[in-house]
């Protein structure tokens, strides 16, 4: 598949995965602001505080960015304007593959 097809959809992806990161680092924040459970207590008696902080900061990003960009997938929903109720998922198809698509495949 040639590069510039692929375009509406990471930019579709890459979006809620931003999203995603920015929920996940918030509710990290909220966690060591908070201390909930003695979390910035103990986090901050370590010797190895920036290790700590680096481990759960990906940690969140990565479950928390996967988290929005599958959840978004999965809401995918075809709005129903026009013949046969094609919406976003069909027309993002249609852009990545470059050709009609027949209304009996879908």
């Amino acid at each position: 598949m040639p590069p510039n097809r692929i375009g509406p959809i990471l930019l579709f992806l890459a979006g809620h995965m931003l999203i995603g990161i920015a929920v996940g680092w918030s509710i990290l924040g909220a966690l060591l602001w908070f201390d909930i459970g003695g979390l910035w207590r103990l986090i901050g008696g370590s010797a190895h505080m920036g290790i700590v902080l680096t481990m759960l900061l990906i940690g969140f990003a990565i479950t928390f960015g996967s988290v929005a960009m599958g959840s978004a997938i999965v809401a995918l929903e075809e709005d129903r304007k026009g013949p046969g109720g094609r919406g976003f998922r069909v027309r993002l198809l249609r852009r990545l593959d470059g050709r009609a698509i027949p209304e009996t495949s879908l």
